[in-house]
């Protein structure tokens, strides 16, 4: 029996090999929570986004908040700080909004981590966890696509899935949703809300994973470094 050297190792994603990173340097800084919502500021609007931070340079949140209005500054804590650029989802469309509903914040210089503000890593598996997702106001439960037909007007696309909160009745856009787990870190983003919703109704989550291609070309572009 001879055993086989020459097996190949599969090669991690960058947002994989990022969130090792990543992974370290939250043990230096005893995180408390990873969603933030933010005020997006230009010369004549102000807006809310609420999403995550997910590397020193990128903020994640919904498309819908950022395409109509050139921001051009986040106001984190008492500092202000710059955009370079809004990266929205090239399959964005205002006429299917709750589709590839996803946009990407590049500041101009980095961020400094905090127990407050800090990165999260991404949700790289192709398969839905089994375990329960965790919104920013408790539990989320997965129910069938058709509960989200009215507020398509179309059948969820496979990287949409139908959602309902448990205990908080409201739902705003560009809330992330994470997949806990035992091991640390304890969350990891697997989707954002594409839609509101209110009173408790179920509401179209956009699925990290789907988007994965267009998150790593622009956040980590050489193999997450």
């Amino acid at each position: 029996f001879t055993y086989r050297t020459d097996v190949a190792t599969p090669q991690k994603r960058p947002a994989e090999l990022a969130c090792e990173k990543i992974t370290n340097d939250l043990r230096s800084i005893d995180p408390v929570t990873s969603f933030s919502a933010f005020l997006f500021k230009s010369d004549s609007a102000v807006g809310l986004c609420r999403g995550n931070w997910i590397d020193k340079r990128f903020y994640i949140t919904a498309a819908g908040c950022v395409s109509t209005v050139k921001f051009t500054k986040i106001e984190v804590g008492s500092e202000h700080k710059e955009i370079k650029a809004v990266h929205i989802h090239p399959d964005f469309s205002s006429e299917t909004p709750s589709l590839n509903n996803i946009a990407l914040i590049e500041m101009v210089s980095d961020l400094d981590y905090s127990s407050d503000w800090h990165p999260v890593c991404l949700y790289t598996s192709q398969v839905n966890p089994e375990s329960y997702l965790m919104g920013y106001f408790g539990k989320i439960q997965i129910v069938a696509d058709g509960e989200c037909f009215d507020k398509t007007g179309a059948d969820l696309k496979p990287s949409q899935l139908c959602a309902k909160n448990l205990k908080f009745k409201r739902t705003f856009l560009g809330m992330p949703i994470y997949k806990v787990q035992e091991n640390f870190p304890i969350h990891k983003l697997f989707a954002i809300v594409a839609k509101e919703s209110d009173d408790f109704e179920p509401y179209v989550i956009t699925k990290v994973f789907d988007h994965l291609d267009f998150i790593e070309s622009i956040v980590w572009p050489k193999n997450g470094n």
